[in-house]
């Protein structure tokens, strides 16, 4: 089908293989810019009959010394020393790596690097797993005072900032098994740490030095279209480093996806903080109306008026307390049973 290329043998030839590539018949080896022919071999600018040798600017001519023909030549030398050895270390002798791929690993580290600054606001979520408590909170990056709940609980009324606070006897335990709930309605993915992906990547980096060399043959022995091949050589050897980007940009998205699922979280706890505080109250006034009398302001035995904290009438001696069945409660006070009003 499409013998050849660099492997040679079989069916097809993958174009990555490190025995090939740049290396060989590329820009240092034979043929190209510095082998046989070219700028600088036979009958070219600085060899055979060119500026520098016979004749020009060397042979006969004053324009350059012989000093200034070592001068050159070692700058040649220097550079061709360099594009070989770069092409050596990039291109040739570390397998499953070009230009491209190595590019695309770089990227994914340092996408990694705001997965890693955002995620120290959830640290408390790791504790929270493996012991069910915490001692800490977790929170937005940005801070709001339009906001509901309490002050270590809360989440903001026109923006996604929040705070969950684990610490405390009745709300933070209460927040622990809200929280820890919501965790668990949720796939365990959205919660893995940076750190993990950043494993995985780092594995798919190391596996991507044998990957290619390892999985290609396979496809070079099997009878395919060159395009289909192609297809498959080009993915084979760009996968891995596809992988471990997709596994930096999973990490990033996911951190978004946490903030998202953790203010939902600060939104209902927030809602029953304040039922609770509002509730607090409404028994709290419960309470101080139940431990309340009505007095009348009139006596309704002699009609003398009453004031102030008095029970009894100063007139004739009745008591003034409301009783059921009383009628006249146009004008009727309140007294607590300390005696104040």
């Amino acid at each position: 089908m499409a013998r050849g290329g660099f492997h040679g043998g079989g069916f097809h030839s993958g174009g990555h293989h490190s025995g090939g590539g740049y290396r060989s018949g590329g820009f240092s080896g034979g043929g190209g810019h510095y082998g046989g022919g070219g700028h600088y071999s036979g009958g070219s600018h600085y060899r055979g009959g060119g500026h520098y040798s016979s004749g020009g600017y060397s042979g006969g001519s004053s324009e350059l010394s012989g000093c200034g023909l070592i001068i050159c030549c070692l700058l040649w030398a220097g550079s061709t020393f360099a594009v070989s050895t770069f092409n050596s270390l990039i291109l040739g002798y570390i397998p499953g790596l070009n230009l491209l791929n190595l590019g695309i690993f770089i990227l994914a580290g340092l996408l990694f690097i705001p997965s890693f600054k955002q995620s120290a606001r959830t640290v408390a979520l790791v504790d929270l797993r493996k012991s069910g408590s915490s001692s800490s909170y977790v929170g937005s990056e940005s801070f709001t005072y339009q906001k509901k709940g309490s002050p270590k609980t809360w989440a903001g009324k026109t923006d996604k900032s929040y705070r969950i606070s684990f610490a405390g006897m009745e709300q933070g335990k209460k927040n622990c098994a809200e929280v820890l709930e919501t965790m668990k309605r949720t796939p365990r993915i959205v919660w893995m740490r940076p750190t993990t992906w950043f494993v995985i990547s780092a594995v798919i980096l190391f596996v991507n030095f044998f990957f290619y060399e390892s999985i290609i043959p396979i496809f070079e022995n099997m009878i395919m279209s060159d395009f289909a091949f192609a297809f498959l050589d080009e993915l084979t050897f760009y996968l891995p480093s596809v992988l471990a980007l997709g596994c930096s940009i999973l990490s990033l998205v996911f951190v978004k996806v946490r903030d998202n699922i953790l203010y939902e979280c600060a939104v209902r706890l927030a809602s029953e903080i304040q039922t609770d505080e509002k509730t607090a109250e409404t028994e709290a006034f419960i309470k101080n109306e139940i431990g309340k009398k009505w007095y009348h302001n009139i006596c309704p035995n002699c009609g003398a008026r009453a004031t102030a904290s008095l029970k009894h009438c100063v007139s004739c001696g009745s008591s003034l307390e409301v009783m059921e069945g009383d009628k006249n409660l146009y004008s009727i006070r309140q007294i607590k049973e300390d005696g104040k009003n």
